[in-house]
């Protein structure tokens, strides 16, 4: 067995009410891409009824 910690981080991804899915999506992608250089890996999104999506991530 592994003696391996996790860091676990959760993001919250303020996207825009009246911007477009295009730019919403771009907008999310360019988070991920960001953590993803500081070695986060993306394990689930969680996405509430009338909120931000929320990503969470482990390293």
């Amino acid at each position: 067995m592994s003696d391996r910690k996790w860091q676990h981080k959760v993001v919250t991804v303020k996207v825009g009410a009246f911007k477009s899915q295009e730019k919403n999506d771009a907008l999310i992608q360019e988070r991920l891409n960001r953590l993803a250089v500081e070695g986060w890996e993306l394990v689930t999104v969680a996405h509430p009824y009338g909120g931000h999506p929320r990503l969470y991530l482990r390293k």
